[in-house]
């Protein structure tokens, strides 16, 4: 007879508005079906718990998420983090860490493309990070996204009109469909220019 145990992982909400932001996250994954086997591995490994000493513990959900995911893989950091963008009227993101899909986005705002960024660089330790941006972005988009460069983030523009990898990010995402968010993760496996 051979016996398994299961040694959760915990992380600390600081308080009961974080600990349902993050619940709040995690759903909004799971209903846009980013990664399940991902989030499933996060649902039996990890436990959320309220911290009960006051200003301790995650109170952002993308922290939280990120840690989450760096837990069940047994990392400090990712080698590689890769941003696609499909830029257009609705501006499809796909976030990429080591290979794998961590999120998928449309914003219709780049005020909150440029909040959502700068919370994915600052709270998803990687080696490299990089920004890839579809060729049909705009002057004002790419301004805004060369910002990202003072703080180590690579940019590179990729032809959005090759379409090389689509065979297998179908067979890889099948569950995604096709939109700004299918183009985004495209871009985000694709090589520049």
């Amino acid at each position: 007879m051979r016996i398994i145990l299961s040694v959760k992982k915990t992380i600390l909400a600081r308080d009961m508005r974080a600990y349902y932001d993050i619940i709040k996250l995690l759903n909004e994954l799971h209903e846009r079906r980013v990664n399940p086997r991902l989030l499933e591995r996060i649902e039996s490994e990890v436990v959320i718990e309220v911290d009960s000493k006051q200003g301790s513990g995650l109170d952002d959900p993308f922290m939280a998420y990120f840690t989450m995911v760096l837990l069940v893989k047994g990392k400090r950091s990712f080698e590689k983090l890769v941003v696609g963008i499909d830029p257009g009227e609705k501006i499809g993101v796909a976030v990429v860490a080591d290979g794998e899909l961590l999120d998928l986005r449309i914003f219709r705002k780049r005020d909150m493309l440029e909040e959502y960024l700068d919370k994915v660089m600052a709270y998803c330790p990687a080696r490299r990070k990089i920004v890839k941006v579809g060729s049909h972005v705009d002057d004002e988009m790419l301004s805004s996204l060369r910002r990202l460069k003072r703080r180590g983030v690579e940019l590179k523009i990729v032809d959005e009109s090759k379409s090389n990898t689509s065979a297998i990010l179908s067979q890889m995402y099948p569950h995604i469909r096709a939109d700004d968010m299918t183009s985004a993760l495209r871009i985000a496996f694709r090589l520049t220019i």
